[in-house]
């Protein structure tokens, strides 16, 4: 930062608004109060701050001083110092002790000792008191604290600082000398855009060839996450580099981030590292998974029949072959949509194990907390999340299972496979070098994974592996429309007035959400709660869209009330009461992506706020509310392997980009009783006839050893 720079000195006041990597304080400097605003994450109340930026007057709040960077003073009034000496920080030296240090080397005492430690040899104090002087200094002067410092003020959070102290460890200050765009590259949620801000703040030069490095791979990470591909062609991607930095180095660069192992160049194909290493591990790995060592059909059949008659239930055909094929083989696949029973399937394969060997270690696992807890309840049987199954550990972004520490299971079913992603099926599969026999269930016809690949489409397409295609479908016999209307989905030929009792479409071709609140009172009256009600959007932008939906829902059905607490995070504010949806993994607080919870506290003194997730409550600090928002209503994609009693799906003319046969199709069967849609009919129709766009993957060339 240039010296015109202006400075301000000053003590905290009060928080206005903290999001993790911005802060609004009121700040007391000489007597007065001003609003400080920047990147002031970890102000301790306690302490005297330098601050360095500029004064600017808001167009609406005022006067205020704009933070770039900051600096912890230590006291030099005597009163002040005096409390630091005899506080915490020094155990062993009382208020006698800190006067006796004062009197001897004046009120700036500490600011001597910190600059000079070898003065504290010539104080009149004990040894003792002389080692917690020494021990107290080397907190103050911590590097790692200066280096905390330095990232917050560069823009990041105090989590993200956390994160990658805990990430580099002992390498942090090399890996900063060497590349500290490596932390982009390692940690996953420290985005190009975060990172560079650091940098550029802390003196690399924006044409810095480690810049341009991961610039280049940030536009083809972001080009692969926006279309789930996990590759992109080289011509356009050069294009694309050079249209957004500006840099005509295209080719230099490129080769470059291959040199570097951080892009892999196969043909005219370009690969993340990460998403090429994940396709080529599942393919070294997976044809490993031959065929069973023990099986005994006539067995398996006999205990098949004791159940049909223990359960009074018959299996058809495709589920027994699914079975058999499980006993068979080592790796085995069921896909099928809704009431084709794949439940039931499960059920088979964990009590029929069970019998195989009464001391087998079952897991069932699935990529959501909600979807792991249903078939949990629906089959009696242990599951848990894939990261829980995978030990994630939050800090470091790992898991702890691995090749050297495989999991110790003698069966593993994987629900809800459609979710699984390329790099998260390598690692389960890097991690099962112990198991004895995978199955994995999934629905192809529901969307892919967030991340980018097409894991089951390829496994089922490449013909490698037993798979059992389940068709029969035992809810729609039953008269159920839902599952009728899902079959018409994938077919492409809906007629939306052949129902009338569990799906309704409402048609109002304009973004009117009061036919939304009419509906959803309409539940209410019958018996139903918020939480049996879901509503569902392809969007979030638009009237009908997700961020406008849950203002309209909170306010109508949460208002703030006198007296009551409310916590603003951006745009979004919090109330006691309101449905909130989890956003990222937190395994040590058992709360995954894709939960819905009841804030049931909110605690202003302390800064936090409860949650609580079925049986499970988890706190949250005020600085850590971007890994929660609002829930009633939700993106198709986080309602991904959960179910809900009512669901409301929202289908608007400006939703048409989004709106393609699978989303559709997997948002109606997220209802087990009744299906609202509301919006456009003719974008509905558009929708189910459009196919989504095959994602671009090499997973089926690799195992077939075609590349």
């Amino acid at each position: 930062m240039s010296e015109e720079k202006e400075s301000l000195r000053g003590k905290f006041g009060y928080c206005l608004f903290n999001n993790g990597s911005y802060a609004v304080y009121r700040f007391q400097s000489d007597g007065e109060s001003i609003v400080v605003t920047g990147p002031l994450s970890g102000i301790d109340k306690e302490r005297e701050y330098l601050l360095k930026g500029e004064y600017v007057m808001h167009p609406r709040f005022g006067f205020q001083f704009k933070v770039e960077t900051y600096e912890t003073l230590l006291p030099s009034e005597e009163e002040e110092c005096l409390r630091l000496l005899s506080g915490g920080l020094f155990k062993g030296i009382g208020m006698k002790t800190a006067e006796k240090i004062v009197a001897v080397m004046g009120a700036d005492c500490l600011q001597q000792l910190k600059e000079d430690p070898s003065l504290i040899e010539t104080l009149p104090i004990t040894a003792r008191q002389k080692q917690a002087l020494r021990e107290g200094f080397e907190v103050i002067n911590d590097p790692l604290e200066e280096q905390r410092r330095l990232f917050l003020t560069g823009g990041l959070s105090s989590r993200d600082c956390t994160v990658i102290i805990n990430t580099f460890r002992e390498d942090l200050f090399g890996m900063l000398e060497r590349d500290p765009y490596e932390i982009f590259y390692t940690i996953s949620g420290i985005g190009f855009r975060k990172i560079d801000h650091y940098c550029l703040a802390s003196g690399i030069p924006e044409d810095d060839l480690r810049r341009k490095r991961a610039l280049f791979v940030s536009i083809l990470e972001d080009l692969c996450f926006r279309s789930g591909n996990v590759w992109q062609p080289r011509e356009e991607l050069l294009k694309r580099y050079r249209r957004d930095s500006g840099y005509p180095d295209a080719d230099f660069v490129l080769q470059d981030a291959v040199d570097e192992f951080r892009i892999v160049e196969e043909g005219e194909r370009l690969y993340p590292f990460a998403e090429y290493q994940a396709e080529r591990t599942i393919s070294e790995l997976l044809p490993e998974y031959g065929l069973s060592e023990e099986y005994d059909s006539e067995r398996i059949e006999d205990w098949l029949s004791a159940l049909e008659e223990e359960e009074g239930i018959v299996y058809d055909q495709k589920q027994a072959d699914a079975i058999f094929a499980f006993f068979r083989n080592r790796f085995s696949l069921i896909t099928g949509g809704p009431g084709t029973g794949k439940t039931t399937i499960v059920k088979a394969l964990v009590t029929l194990s069970r019998q195989e060997d009464p001391y087998a270690l079952i897991k069932v696992a699935a990529p959501t907390g909600r979807a792991a807890k249903r078939i949990s309840e629906l089959c009696g049987v242990d599951s848990c999340t894939i990261h829980s199954l995978l030990g994630w550990d939050k800090e470091t972004n790992t898991f702890s299972f691995n090749e050297q520490n495989p999991i110790l299971l003698d069966t593993l079913i994987i629900d809800e496979f459609s979710m699984v992603d390329s790099q998260l099926f390598a690692s389960i599969l890097k991690a099962c070098g112990a198991v004895r026999r995978i199955c994995i269930i999934g629905d192809s016809a529901q969307l892919p994974s967030i991340r980018p690949g097409n894991v089951l489409h390829d496994l089922l397409d490449c013909g490698l592996f037993p798979c059992t295609k389940l068709s029969a479908n035992f809810r729609q016999r039953k008269g159920n429309e839902i599952i009728a209307l899902a079959a018409d989905i994938l077919k492409g030929e809906s007629d939306l007035n052949d129902y009338h009792n569990d799906v309704v479409f409402l048609n109002t071709p304009s973004e009117d959400s009061q036919v939304l609140l009419q509906q959803i009172e309409e539940k209410l009256q019958e018996g139903y709660s918020m939480e049996d009600i879901q509503v569902l959007a392809p969007m979030y932008a638009g009237g009908l869209g997700i961020d406008a939906l849950n203002h309209l829902l909170q306010e109508t059905y949460n208002p703030l009330k006198p007296n009551d607490p409310e916590v603003r995070s951006g745009k979004r504010s919090f109330r006691i009461g309101d449905k909130i949806l989890q956003l990222k993994n937190q395994p040590g607080d058992d709360v995954y992506n894709g939960d819905i919870g009841i804030l049931c506290e909110i605690n202003i003194r302390d800064k936090t706020l409860i949650v609580q997730f079925d049986d499970t409550y988890v706190e949250y600090a005020f600085d850590d509310l971007e890994n929660i928002t609002l829930a009633y209503a939700v993106s198709v994609h986080k309602a991904q392997g959960s179910e809900y009693p009512i669901v409301f799906l929202m289908i608007s003319r400006y939703h048409r980009i989004m709106l393609e046969k699978s989303l559709i199709y997997t948002a109606a069967t997220r209802a087990k009783r009744e299906l609202i849609l509301i919006g456009d009919e003719e974008a509905f129709y558009q929708g189910i006839s459009r196919t989504r766009e095959q994602r671009q993957t090499t997973l089926k060339e690799r195992l077939l050893g075609e590349i």
